[in-house]
């Protein structure tokens, strides 16, 4: 898919995930005016995200061993 077609997240936006992720996030830094810096906490079942683009650096962290139906290890090699 073309950059023009994708979504483009800005995460300084509130509910930026909200078009990408079936639901909203459990907690998040939005309120706390941070300068710089966005932490959100999410549990979101499996599924499949529109193409996007991110207009900053994130950080991703998978907590569970599996990825749909995947052991992790096992998906990355």
């Amino acid at each position: 898919m073309s950059p023009e077609k994708a979504l483009i997240l800005d995460f300084a936006q509130t509910d930026a995930m909200k078009s990408i992720l079936p639901h909203p996030a459990i907690l998040s830094s939005h309120g706390a005016n941070w300068e710089g810096i966005h932490v959100e906490y999410h549990h979101q079942p499996p599924s499949e995200s529109p193409e996007h683009c991110l207009q900053q650096h994130t950080i991703g962290m998978i907590l569970s061993p599996t990825i749909g139906g995947a052991k992790l290890n096992e998906t990355l090699r």
